[in-house]
């Protein structure tokens, strides 16, 4: 039992050092795709105290919206940390498939079978192909699919505990009530992680059938409960119908293949799967895929005889090679919600291959055990190994590619070089990165590829825009609007466009249409009602903002600009009362805090301000006055240990505040910790000399240091500037004086 222990853990050790090397080098890599719009361009991932709201935003994905606000609130935008737990959660999903391998070669089904020799080999050379291979780098880099990676997790832990539980029915007699109701506990926490979990409770009727079933049947007692959580995400998505639920109708009443073409060109889409697995060369972002037009061409065909092979095969390999067997209905039941007769906007993306690469890992080990096990099991282990190590080296060259977006959208621009999207993506990056021509270039590119491509026009537009180059944008905005007339970022951008240009009644022309094109959408509103604002239409513009507090009753910023209006209308009250509006709306809204800070400050009233100082730090605002105010506080009631604590905190986020580095020694000086006293006081002195409080303070802390000469030189630029120094010090140095 001891050996086993150490045996596993030795295991587990290994398959973590293994990710943590071969995934060392994408900590640093940049955000991509829908990282920008589903994470840091998202309010709700800013306030996760909000739970009801970010259920709502995408119930079926919550689990990984989730993790997302809790990244954020320790790592906001930096992207290390956002890595650091996706990598994370790759790994202990390795861990769960060498569990779930090892798991499944101890059920008394296969227990009699030579595979169960091999058991821990094959279960760790499974998990360690699953975490090494590189079709696994978009999951990891491209950070929002950590929802896929979340989903795999509670698939895994799920199985892994109904196997346990289920060896202790077969084994005891009784089934491990504890291991049972986690696992089901397990598949419904995962059925809000992401959509492909829905297969799951047919997972279990399968795993049920391959290694449990008795000659009566189907065990339905135990998977029944299972089954019943088949229609919670269909369910879930159809009531609350999220922000994605849009994107589904527009895809359904509009989509790019029929049913049937979209499942022919699956049926090529899984073999190039299976190739990707077998020879992971050319990955790529952005497939460029055809859609297959006709069942019976030669490709379609031939991709479709080699899948029913491979189901044959399965069924035929289920008595003597049951795990193998189970490997290949794996891969395809995993795949279902993905690749099947449901016509998605890209027929493929590496990602989609998480989870089925757990099939094919088992499938290539265990056929490797059967095939040289009677030879030499030291040949399995070697081919394995080379196996692991080429997969890793793949990984992490894979892994540079995704360091920024012009690497990544280059690469595949060379692999797509028919793809729009690309060039499009490409083309975004360089503008960021303010390479106007480059971006123009890739642009007009994309232009070429399609010339009723309107977002290309609109993004072309962008770049003519920030260039000074005005008619040339408002030209492609047009052009864009004439391709789509419901395209609303070139109805906004041609608006923002007319602002500068002081042309507001088109301006408000084309904000209104975004507002009729989009009436839940509240960025018309607001550029409408700013334009307004410009012309001095105060009375409008309330009224724009009241539409949007109807459409968003939290919107924060809607209760920061109608509080700005009131305020100048030298409404102070109704003003107060609409930034703490907007503070009940996001305790973190830095903008109505300072508004606050100058109307308490005004009125010299210190009880609200020290209120309101008190409510930036219990919501961990980055708000200077706040922690150095309350620390001035604690300091005078002699509090210095809690002072130390908000002045440091005030000074990491000014740090070229030498009032904050001043207090901060004076409390270390109050301690009696004068070295420390020293240390900041002089940092004081540095950022101003001419800070008589400072100079004071260091010459006391030289003092107490017991260096004289210099705790008089300090006493006396105090002296000369004027700070009244205390009696006491004076009278203290007066003996070291020549």
């Amino acid at each position: 039992m001891i050996k086993a222990i150490r045996s596993n853990l030795l295991t587990l050790i290994i398959l973590f050092l293994l990710g943590v090397t071969v995934y060392s080098n994408t900590l640093n890599n940049s955000f991509h795709f829908d990282d920008l719009s589903f994470i840091l361009d998202n309010p709700l991932i800013r306030t996760p105290e909000k739970l009801t709201g970010l259920f709502k935003y995408w119930p079926s994905r919550f689990i990984g919206f989730l993790s997302f606000a809790l990244n954020y609130q320790v790592h906001q935008s930096s992207v290390f940390g956002y890595h650091l737990v996706s990598i994370g959660l790759h790994i202990l999903t390795s861990f769960l498939v060498f569990w779930f391998v090892r798991l499944t070669l101890s059920v008394p089904a296969i227990k009699e079978k030579p595979v169960f020799r091999h058991r821990e080999f094959i279960a760790f050379f499974a998990a360690a192909i699953f975490l090494t291979h590189p079709v696994q780098t978009e999951s990891l880099n491209y950070i929002f699919q950590r929802v896929t990676i979340l989903a795999a997790f509670f698939y895994l832990a799920s199985l892994c505990l109904y196997a346990k539980a289920m060896i202790s029915l077969r084994e005891g007699g009784r089934i491990n009530k504890f291991y049972y109701f986690a696992s089901l506990l397990a598949a419904f926490i995962g059925m809000f992680a992401k959509e492909n979990i829905v297969t799951l409770p047919l997972m279990i009727l399968l795993y049920d059938l391959y290694f449990f079933r008795e000659a009566k049947g189907l065990q339905w007692k135990y998977a029944f409960p299972f089954l019943l959580l088949l229609p919670v995400v269909p369910l879930t998505i159809a009531i609350a119908r999220p922000v994605i639920f849009a994107d589904v109708e527009r895809l359904l009443n509009n989509p790019l293949a029929s049913s049937s073409h979209y499942l022919w060109t699956q049926f090529n889409v899984l073999i190039t799967y299976l190739r990707l697995f077998l020879f992971p060369a050319g990955l790529n972002l952005d497939y460029d895929y055809p859609i297959a037009q006709a069942f019976w061409s030669i490709p379609t065909l031939t991709s479709f005889s080699i899948l029913a092979f491979l189901i044959i095969t399965g069924i035929l390999t289920f008595s003597r090679h049951r795990l193998m067997s189970f490997a290949i209905f794996w891969f395809f039941l995993t795949l279902l919600p993905e690749s099947s007769i449901m016509p998605m906007l890209d027929p493929i993306f590496e990602h989609r291959l998480y989870l089925p690469l757990v099939g094919c890992s088992i499938f290539a080990v265990t056929a490797l055990d059967y095939l040289f096990r009677n030879k030499s099991f030291k040949v399995v282990i070697a081919i394995l190994t080379m196996i692991v190590a080429s997969c890793s080296v793949l990984t992490y060259k894979r892994n540079q590619v995704w360091e920024n977006d012009i690497v990544l959208w280059s690469d595949a621009a060379n692999k797509s070089p028919g793809k729009l999207r690309p060039y499009n993506n490409r083309g975004l990056a360089y503008f960021s990165g303010e390479e106007y021509d480059k971006a123009i270039a890739d642009f007009s590119r994309a232009l070429e590829l399609n010339r009723d491509y309107a977002e290309g026009y609109n993004n072309r537009g962008l770049v003519y825009h920030k260039k000074g180059e005005y008619d040339k944008a408002v030209s492609d905005y047009s052009e864009a609007i004439k391709i789509n007339p419901e395209c609303l970022k070139a109805y906004l951008n041609r608006g923002q466009l007319y602002r500068v240009n002081k042309e507001y009644g088109k301006a408000a022309s084309d904000f209104r249409r975004v507002i009729e094109i989009a009436p839940l959408d509240t960025t018309g509103y607001f550029y409408l009602a700013h334009t307004y604002l410009t012309l001095g239409k105060k009375e409008e513009s309330i009224a724009i903002y009241n539409e949007v507090l109807k459409i968003d009753p939290e919107n924060v910023e809607a209760y920061y600009n109608l509080g700005v209006i009131s305020a100048d209308k030298g409404n102070k009250k109704q003003a107060i009362a609409l930034f703490n509006k907007a503070l009940e709306a996001d305790p973190r809204y830095t903008p109505a805090f300072d508004k606050l800070i100058q109307f308490y400050t005004g009125e010299k009233d210190e009880g609200k301000l020290m209120a309101l100082y008190k409510k930036a730090i219990a919501n961990k605002l980055d708000n200077f006055d706040a922690y150095y105010n309350i620390g001035n506080l604690y300091s005078s009631i002699g509090k210095d240990k809690d002072a130390i604590a908000l002045y440091r905190k005030a000074v990491e986020i000014n740090p070229g505040s030498a009032k904050a580095y001043a207090a901060l020694g004076s409390s270390y000086c109050m301690l009696g910790k004068n070295k420390m006293a020293v240390f900041f006081l002089r940092k004081a002195v540095e950022l101003n000399p001419n800070l008589g409080v400072a100079q004071n303070n260091l010459a006391a802390a030289y003092y107490y240091n017991k260096d004289y000469a210099l705790a008089i030189k300090h006493c006396d630029k105090a002296v000369k500037l004027g700070y009244k120094v205390s009696p006491e010090l004076s009278g203290f140095l007066k003996p070291y004086r020549n």
